[in-house]
C-alpha cells in the first residue's frame, strides 16, 4: 500500500484506501460492499459483540482481538484484508500492526466501523 495521507491511493487491486488520523488504511462501506468477494472480512470484536444488537457483516470471520496473534499465523499476507469493528478504532489498530510489523500488502480498516455501514444500509445479520 501506497501511503497518502489525507488523500486516495490506489493498489494494484484497485482498492481506494484513505489514512486515519492513526495511520490506518481504511476503506468505505460502499466499496467494502461492491467488493465483498475480492476481501477478506475479518471483525476482530470480541463474540459476544460480534453477535449483538448491532450484529455483524455477513460472511464476515470473527478473529477477536484476543485470539488475533495466533489467528495470523495461518493467513496469507498477500490477500487483501480489511478488518471491521464497531467504530473502526480497534480495527484500524489492528491493520496499522499487520502492515507495519507483519508486512501484510493490502491491509485495511472499515472507515467509521459497522457504524457506518448500518447508515449505508447495508445488510447486518446475527448467527
Amino acid at each position: 500500500i501506497n501511503a497518502e495521507y489525507g488523500g486516495i491511493v490506489t493498489t494494484a487491486m484497485d482498492w481506494p484506501i484513505t489514512r486515519a488520523v492513526t495511520d490506518a488504511a481504511q476503506v468505505s462501506s460502499e466499496w467494502l460492499a461492491a467488493n465483498r468477494s475480492q476481501v477478506r472480512v475479518v471483525d476482530v470484536r470480541e463474540r459476544d459483540d460480534f453477535n449483538d444488537e448491532l450484529g455483524h457483516i455477513p460472511e464476515s470471520e470473527n478473529v477477536p482481538l484476543t485470539n488475533f496473534s495466533a489467528s495470523l499465523k495461518t493467513w496469507d499476507r498477500n490477500m487483501p484484508v480489511v478488518f471491521v469493528c464497531k467504530m473502526g478504532i480497534r480495527s484500524g489498530r489492528v491493520a496499522v500492526e499487520l502492515e507495519k510489523t507483519y508486512d501484510f500488502n493490502k491491509v485495511a480498516c472499515l472507515k467509521g466501523g459497522l457504524f457506518s455501514w448500518k447508515e449505508a444500509n447495508l445488510p447486518l445479520v446475527r448467527d
